[in-house]
């Protein structure tokens, strides 16, 4: 019974973090700002303008993917423990949670990265 509640944690916990990775992937992805210079003049940023923003999309698009991935084996986990309750596999265990720290470092370093690499182009502002 105590896998099958921590299989529904799982799940609840994956679609949560899949729905935050996507929606900043969007929102970073199609934001742009507009800043008028000298008076007649606009400049519009996107994220064409910096190459890290790009990166970031990249990045947390493909852990959302591995994610989505993710919460579909847990939902037939799920399913397949409703039929014959029977244990878990450690080794698929150890790897999902190897994946899936890597994965999240990568995305705090990119995040860490983009933040760096942006501030100074705030400040010029």
């Amino acid at each position: 019974m105590e896998y099958f509640l921590s299989l529904k944690g799982e799940v609840c916990l994956r679609s949560l973090c899949t729905s935050f990775l996507v929606s900043a992937a969007f929102i970073v992805g199609l934001d742009s700002q507009t800043q008028q210079i000298l008076g007649d003049f606009e400049k519009k940023a996107t994220i064409n303008d910096l190459p890290t923003l790009r990166t970031f999309v990249i990045v947390v698009s493909c852990v959302a993917v591995y994610q989505i991935i993710q919460l579909i084996m847990c939902l037939v986990r799920v399913r397949s423990h409703e039929k014959n309750p029977r244990g878990f596999n450690k080794v698929m265990a150890w790897t999902t949670c190897l994946m899936d720290q890597i994965l999240h470092y990568l995305t705090f370093s990119t995040i860490l990265a983009c933040s760096s690499a942006c501030t100074p182009v705030i400040n010029r502002c």
